[in-house]
């Protein structure tokens, strides 16, 4: 069970993950029961917990933190 409104089911392998800035963050690779894996070109792969995920608009996530707070964030996957 997740502690967010959104239904985990929307959240899919392949969806597009943007800041809420609409800034592109990266790409989900996996959907976990208390996180999002979101795979990135350029910085480590993250792992968004539920709560931060504000919504999902067509094939795109977008969290609740702007781009540039993203790997302030201590979502990095060990």
């Amino acid at each position: 069970m997740t502690d967010s409104a959104i239904e985990p089911s929307l959240v899919q392998p392949g969806m597009d993950v943007v800041g809420a800035d609409g800034v592109p963050i990266g790409q989900v690779s996996d959907v976990r029961e208390d996180r999002v894996l979101v795979g990135r070109q350029i910085h480590p792969a993250i792992a968004v917990p539920w709560p931060f995920i504000q919504y999902v608009s067509g094939d795109q996530v977008v969290l609740t933190v702007p781009s540039s707070r993203v790997d302030q964030m201590g979502w990095e996957v060990p």
